[in-house]
């Protein structure tokens, strides 16, 4: 490292638990180990981080917020289990405590008419960001091949976030992620 490098980039994403209240198809995290960061623990990489110059930490999993000291946000549909007013209570929270949030949701063949109505909801939430990550087909999802994206699929997903962000303008900002290998894309 010179002497002109960070230590560190300016964001960094903080694995906080593997666990998770769901077995979606699509995981790219399996839920393989129980061993978490204290609150403690978490706060004080926060600190060395923002002292060496990282400007936003997110927190990930498994899913951080099956966690009983940070709020749950989960799907009912795609996890199959009741957690909408949950949801909504924790969004709350995190507004009433002024902590910026964004919303990532994953797209599957069957949800990608449902993006627009996904701004609007995180628009509405106050989020400040949502992002579009198409599914990446791995367990049940790489076999049974009901959630995959064709080519065509995921040339739709990243037009319509293009589309959708241009169209919200300044008022959220809208993203695709798409971590799949350069060209590849399951075919249904």
């Amino acid at each position: 490292m010179t002497m002109t490098q960070k230590p560190y980039p300016s964001s960094i994403c903080l694995r906080v638990t593997r666990r998770c209240n769901a077995a979606c198809s699509f995981c790219q995290a399996p839920n393989t180990s129980r061993t978490e960061l204290t609150v403690d623990q978490i706060r004080i990489l926060s600190g060395i981080f923002a002292s060496a110059g990282v400007l936003s930490i997110k927190l990930s999993g498994g899913e951080p917020t099956v966690r009983p000291d940070l709020p749950d946000m989960t799907n009912d549909d795609v996890l199959r289990v009741r957690s909408f007013e949950r949801i909504m209570r924790n969004l709350d929270s995190c507004r009433q405590r002024n902590i910026p949030f964004a919303l990532n949701t994953v797209v599957t063949s069957r949800t990608t008419d449902l993006m627009d109505d996904m701004v609007r909801f995180a628009l509405a939430q106050d989020a400040r960001k949502i992002s579009f990550i198409p599914v990446l087909p791995r367990g049940r999802a790489a076999t049974s091949g009901q959630d995959g994206l064709d080519t065509k699929d995921l040339s739709l997903v990243r037009a319509r976030a293009a589309a959708l962000g241009r169209s919200y303008g300044g008022r959220i900002k809208v993203s695709c992620i798409d971590i799949r290998p350069a060209g590849i894309a399951r075919l249904r």
